[in-house]
Formats: structure tokens, C-alpha cells, sequence
């Protein structure tokens, strides 16, 4: 595997990702709405019409239902479909097709089909996005089994998990987080450079208590965990957007250190 990397924002890491697999693989195609000359509402998918053409980049009507009922059914058809939700909000819309469809097929078919749908969605605040484009629903899909649920942090994350997302054969939610689309990082240009699910990245090792985060959010290393005056553990986490300079403190009192807190977005800004 080459090691050489290249510096690219959050969006131009999942086009890449996007281009390398419908070049690898003639079944994968995306759909979504203003996907196609446009380029998508965040131009992740910007110049991949002029590439692929009208038969792999589908232009769709605004209908969520339709979109992921397409997209769903080609997956079981052989097809392996990226479908855009324009925002994570519009997943209330289309649920009837992920939790009902997508993600119970394999089982109520005895496993004789799979359905290898890629869903991309936009979450998250940080845009002015206000109440209805900026919630954060990927907890709701991580209590449906048969769902994979994906959260990127960086550039990086962002081409191997899409791309290891696209290759499974199992229903796969890719929550993008809207702040990490402008951000940029270290990306590697191999084109089977895949990060593999269910490893958490780990950044600080401590004696006391597992602190996860499902989003991308920048600490800074300034964070305590201690027993304060009433003998209860206590963590304390100070973080930032990593955009804005405005910082949040987070103060969490650990019950049970083998159910660790997790940080993560509020519903809407």
C-alpha cells in the first residue's frame, strides 16, 4: 500500500472516495437530488456527472421515499447504490425504508440477499442551519440491527470509512458531520486505502474511565477526571467546534465506569 498522501478538505476526500470506487466497481452509481450539475448542496459530488454520466449520477425528485426506495431496491437487485439525503433531518421522512426495508432484508430472507446501500447524510450545526437542518439523529440508527451506522472525523476517516462503507454488503448510514467538510488533513492517495469498522481511535491512554466522542470535536487536551467534594467521579471535558473560537464545558458525574460517557452533538443549534 502507498504511503503518499495528499492535503484535501473533508468533501473532496469523500469525492475521491466516491470517483475511486465507481471506478473499481461498474455496479456502484449515486442518486440524490442536485446531485448531478450541481454538484450537491455541500458540491461534494461536483464534477462527477461530466465523469460518469447521466446512467451513474442520478438526478432525483424531491422525495426521500423515492430516493431511498430506489436506492434500496437496486442494492437488492445487485446494484450498489450511494444515496445522498440532503440532510440529516430528512431522514424522518424515509425512515419506512431504512428501518423496515433496508435493514431487516437480509434476516427476513434467510440471508440468501443482501442489500449494500450506502446512505450519506449531512448532520450536525455549525452552518446557521437553524432547527430543522441541523439535528443530530445517528444515535437513533445505532438501536436497529441491521444498520451500520459511521461517523467521520477527518479527512482521512473520510475516504477509508466511505470507501470500506461502499464495499459492504450490509445497509450502511455515513453521517457526515457538516463542519468537518471544510476542515483539512492528511488523505492517502492509494486507492485501496480502507479503514476497517468497529475500531475506535484512541488518543489518550488513562487508568480510571473510557471517554468516547461521536463527533468531531476538538478538545484541545483540556479535559480533568477526578473525585470531587461529594466523592462522586467526575469528568470534565472543555471542547470547541474547532471552526468558531467559542468553547463549552461539559461536566459529566461517572456512575459506572464500565459505561463510559460519550460526548457527542445536540439536536440543533
Amino acid at each position: 500500500m502507498s504511503g503518499e498522501t495528499k492535503s484535501m478538505s473533508g468533501s473532496d476526500a469523500i469525492r475521491l472516495a466516491i470517483e475511486e470506487e465507481m471506478e473499481r466497481d461498474e455496479s456502484v452509481f449515486i442518486l440524490g437530488e442536485d446531485i448531478g450539475s450541481y454538484g450537491g448542496t455541500f458540491f461534494v459530488t461536483k464534477g462527477l456527472l461530466d465523469k460518469f454520466g447521466a446512467e451513474r449520477v442520478r438526478e432525483t425528485p424531491i422525495s426521500e421515499n423515492a430516493i431511498l426506495g430506489c436506492a434500496v431496491g437496486a442494492a437488492i437487485a445487485g446494484m450498489r447504490p450511494i444515496a445522498e439525503i440532503m440532510f440529516a433531518d430528512f431522514l424522518t421522512v424515509c425512515m419506512e425504508m431504512i428501518v423496515n426495508q433496508a435493514a431487516k432484508a437480509r434476516y427476513m430472507y434467510g440471508a440468501q440477499i443482501s442489500v449494500p446501500v450506502t446512505i450519506r447524510v449531512p448532520f450536525g450545526t455549525g452552518i446557521m442551519g437553524a432547527a430543522q437542518h441541523s439535528q443530530s439523529f445517528e444515535s437513533w440508527f445505532m438501536h436497529v440491527p441491521g444498520l451500520k451506522v459511521v461517523c467521520p472525523s477527518d479527512p482521512a476517516d473520510f475516504k477509508g470509512l466511505f470507501k470500506t462503507s461502499v464495499r459492504d454488503d450490509d445497509p450502511v448510514i455515513f453521517f457526515e458531520n457538516k463542519q468537518c467538510y471544510f476542515r483539512s488533513g492528511e488523505v492517502p492517495l492509494d486507492k485501496n486505502f480502507t479503514i476497517p469498522f468497529g475500531q475506535a481511535r484512541k488518543f489518550t491512554e488513562g487508568d480510571d474511565v473510557t471517554i468516547t466522542f461521536s463527533e468531531p470535536f476538538d478538545t484541545n487536551g483540556v479535559w480533568d477526571t477526578g473525585y470531587d467534594d461529594a466523592g462522586e467521579y467526575v469528568v470534565t471535558v472543555t471542547a470547541s467546534d474547532g471552526i468558531s473560537e467559542s468553547e463549552e464545558t461539559f461536566t459529566v458525574v461517572v456512575n459506572d465506569v464500565n459505561r463510559p460517557p460519550t460526548f457527542a452533538e445536540g439536536a440543533f443549534d
